[in-house]
């Protein structure tokens, strides 16, 4: 199952990199999350790096850490991560196309000796020796998992004595959807090649797996004005590429993105969907 719902999610990025290309010139930075807004950080650019700071914050990285980047895109995190905190990353993902724009990224800000980037896959992070790294960082990587539980089987298998988990995602809250609630949300599933967990059945496939000291924050007002440009630009670009799909000219897998960019921002306004940062720690047989 993991093989083939990876494929399926690097088919999803493969058909937007051309899209994310054009953002990232654009937007002058190569982050795909959503930002975390504050009273210093209320651009988008500043935002989305402060998301990172605010993870790296809480699971406490620092110099001597080694750090397994989940899902790492186009490499942001990891580099900002390695830059800031002085840490030792590594980047994985199952989409080449990112991982080699992650690369071209290290390289251009000179971070290549402390980062690296590797093709894997978070069922089975088969590059990965067992105990040797120090926080697991899950940055809306989380989102695009269909077993929870095995993935959380193979953090927990490689994290050292001590280490840490850091996951900031969207997740639907801890209620039953109604009907026009979980239409949208199976098209943000189709859209980005997500499965949107409950919280409540996240945190409690981190206990079944033996995490401790799990923490739940709820950090939606932070993220909502991310989430409401994206929505907005979602709202705006459907019909637009829409009707160059009319004439030949539009581009499926963008159509599904904006449409699924609007669904957040409406599932979020209405309560559904919450964006939290878990953390946990690694369990210890001899505790």
């Amino acid at each position: 199952m993991g093989e083939r719902d990876s494929d399926a999610v690097s088919g999803v990025y493969d058909e937007l990199q051309d899209s994310h290309e054009r953002m990232w010139d654009e937007q002058g930075h190569r982050g795909l999350h959503y930002g975390y807004h504050d009273d210093d950080h209320d651009d988008p650019a500043s935002a989305v790096e402060n998301t990172t700071r605010v993870l790296a914050t809480l699971a406490e990285i620092g110099p001597d850490d080694r750090v397994l980047d989940l899902g790492c895109g186009a490499g942001a995190a990891s580099i900002w991560i390695a830059a800031e905190r002085g840490a030792e990353v590594v980047g994985i993902d199952v989409n080449d196309g990112l991982l080699e724009a992650a690369r071209e990224y290290a390289r251009d800000s000179d971070v290549m000796d402390s980062v690296m980037f590797r093709t894997d896959d978070f069922y089975e992070l088969s590059t990965v020796e067992n105990e040797s790294i120090d926080v697991v960082w899950g940055l809306e990587a989380f989102c695009h998992s269909r077993a929870d539980d095995t993935v959380l089987e193979q953090i927990h298998r490689v994290l050292a004595p001590g280490g840490r988990l850091v996951v900031g995602d969207l997740f639907q809250r801890s209620r039953n959807l109604d009907d026009r609630e979980a239409n949208r949300l199976g098209r943000v599933d189709d859209g980005f090649g997500v499965d949107v967990t409950r919280i409540d059945v996240f945190e409690a496939a981190l206990a079944d797996t033996g995490f401790e000291n799990v923490s739940i924050r709820d950090v939606t007002e932070a993220v909502r004005p991310s989430v409401r440009r994206r929505g907005i630009t979602g709202f705006v670009n459907y019909p637009i590429q829409r009707l160059r799909g009319l004439f030949g000219g539009g581009d499926d897998r963008e159509l599904a993105l904006y449409r699924a960019s609007y669904d957040i921002y409406k599932l979020i306004g209405g309560g559904a969907l919450g964006y939290y940062i878990v953390t946990a720690d690694h369990y210890h047989e001899e505790d």
